[in-house]
């Protein structure tokens, strides 16, 4: 069959709209497609076998090992929303706060708050049916529902651009009011906090901790960056911001869902670096400002974002991790946890970086060399529980520390955290008393 004739065949087998109410656009590539999920239909209906077994009698779904492996490898639509429930802990919130959600629709009104949301109604997904006021029933007024209720939830952040593409989503999957409130509280409010806040500082940190990773493992797409003064902020706002809706096809975008709403904003990181590292050729062909944009917009089309499966074991979302992200402790009174987050994001992004990134590319741990030269392990011991793991970990700490003056007042807040967190054993190398001095710097 010529190529024109198998395009047309397959455009008349692949419906234009697909199961979530999104039009397909005028140049998909309806042949590809077919090919990439005839294969994939075949690992959803083995995962959905699985997933089936894993939840047969059990009324809600609970973080593990082995739920971890089983998101990685793919959430089947039926069960998505209840998983995505479950280890968020929106679930949880929600039994504890029965009719909350109604109360707020309830509360007193908010005219700026209501306009702000009724602006952003009409622009969002303009190309699906669902949300279109010809539908039956319009999802518009359901998305209205859900943003209101969260800017009465949460004054703090009220509404912001790009909360509407999340929220609607999380309608889309959850098909209830109630629990995409619950969800999107647990993203805006948990997972992701100061993304949407005013000040934005949240997002700011993360995206010039990307810039950091990408200086480390991509230094040549960095130098062109740097070369042409552009500002990741400039290129991949909207990622971090949407988190890649309408950026990404709608799959692979709730694939990476699947891992954000169990392992937190580090999967935000390795899909950006995916797409970085897999077209750093393409990108490194830029030649001006408005050049370097077009390519960041480009490197989210094509086969290879399609094709969610592949490119999330490309990513390292379906790969078993190194270790558990960074356990930040509780913080002492009067210290500030984003301050603190903030000062070591940059210095910390080496050891995020390897622990962080695809599997396939992994080298040997990036950290100093401990004082004593005594090389460093494979696994870092600071993960390790009990007083010598604590003080390995301080030692780490300060083989870091020498990079920028708040820094080690920082990490050795951390190590004070970690060393005072059990009555084994006593804090290292400093006494408490001195490091709380030092700490004062971050206040």
């Amino acid at each position: 069959m010529e190529p024109r004739e198998r395009t047309q065949a397959a455009r008349d087998r692949v419906p234009r709209i697909d199961p979530y109410g999104f039009e397909r656009p005028e140049d998909f590539d309806y042949a590809a497609y077919e090919e990439f999920f005839s294969t994939y239909l075949v690992i959803l209906t083995r995962r959905a076998i699985k997933w089936s077994k894993l939840l047969k009698g059990s009324s809600s779904v609970q973080k593990s090992m082995t739920v971890k492996r089983y998101i990685r490898k793919g959430v089947p639509l039926e069960h998505r929303a209840r998983v995505w429930m479950g280890v968020s802990g929106a679930q949880a919130q929600m039994d504890r706060n029965p009719g909350y959600y109604h109360q707020l629709l309830q509360g007193e009104r908010n005219d700026s708050l209501e306009e702000a949301i009724r602006t952003d109604m009409n622009r969002t997904f303009p190309d699906n049916v669902k949300f279109r006021k010809s539908a039956d029933p319009c999802l518009q007024k359901t998305l209205y529902n859900v943003l209101l209720a969260y800017g009465h939830h949460n004054q703090g952040v009220g509404y912001c651009q790009g909360m509407n593409f999340i929220a609607g989503y999380l309608i889309l999957i959850t098909k209830s009011e109630e629990e995409s409130f619950w969800l999107l509280d647990a993203l805006v409010g948990r997972i992701l906090p100061d993304y949407y806040s005013p000040a934005m500082l949240g997002l700011k940190t993360d995206q010039e901790v990307l810039g950091e990773l990408v200086r480390t493992k991509l230094p040549a797409v960095a130098a062109l960056m740097d070369g042409h003064g552009v500002l990741w902020t400039l290129v991949v706002s909207r990622w971090f911001i949407c988190l890649f809706v309408d950026i990404l096809p709608v799959e692979t975008v709730l694939r990476i869902w699947d891992c954000l709403f169990n392992e937190g904003s580090k999967i935000i990181f390795r899909v950006a670096l995916t797409l970085i590292k897999q077209h750093q050729a393409f990108i490194l062909e830029a030649t001006s400002v408005a050049d370097i944009c077009e390519k960041f917009k480009e490197i989210t089309k094509g086969s290879f974002v399609t094709e969610c499966h592949t490119f999330m074991q490309v990513s390292g979302c379906s790969q078993p991790v190194l270790c558990s992200a960074v356990p930040f402790a509780q913080p002492v009174k009067g210290v500030s946890w984003l301050h603190t987050s903030v000062c070591l994001a940059k210095h910390l992004s080496l050891y995020f970086l390897w622990t962080c990134s695809s599997a396939g590319s992994l080298h040997p741990s990036p950290l100093k060399q401990p004082r004593g030269g005594a090389p460093a392990p494979s696994r870092p011991m600071f993960w390790s529980p009990g007083p010598a793991g604590r003080c390995v970990g301080a030692t780490y700490l300060e083989s870091m520390a020498a990079a920028a003056p708040l820094v080690p007042s920082a990490m050795e807040w951390l190590a004070l955290r970690w060393a005072g967190s059990s009555a084994e054993g006593p804090p290292c190398r400093a006494s408490q008393g001195s490091l709380r001095q030092k700490h004062q710097g971050l206040e």
